[in-house]
């Protein structure tokens, strides 16, 4: 499972029609641009994504360059990041609705 795919599972509301709120006039908002959330992850988010790529970061710092392009990669253009009211991101495709 990739990072985003994580994240996404993490942090995604769970509603019966999987809409967010955003949609329904609730308080998620979508971010306007890619670079909105793009580099906006700590440290140990970045470590947990090497560890999925592979990657241990202890013994192989020079690939996690590899797991930075990996979380900083664009979106296809119909997922958007939206961010809940507690703050937390996830994505959301908006052509397909979920």
């Amino acid at each position: 499972m990739d990072k985003r795919k994580s994240v996404q599972a993490n942090n995604k509301k769970t509603t019966t029609d999987k809409t967010p709120d955003i949609r329904k006039g609730g308080k998620d908002t979508a971010a306007n641009e890619q670079t909105d959330v793009k580099n906006k992850y700590t440290d140990q988010e970045l470590e947990d994504y090497a560890r999925i790529l592979g990657i241990n970061p202890e013994d192989e710092p020079g690939l996690m360059w590899i797991a930075k392009e990996g979380l900083n990669a664009p979106l296809p253009e119909e997922w958007k990041p939206c961010q809940n009211g507690e703050g937390d991101v996830y994505y959301f495709n908006f052509k397909t609705g979920k």
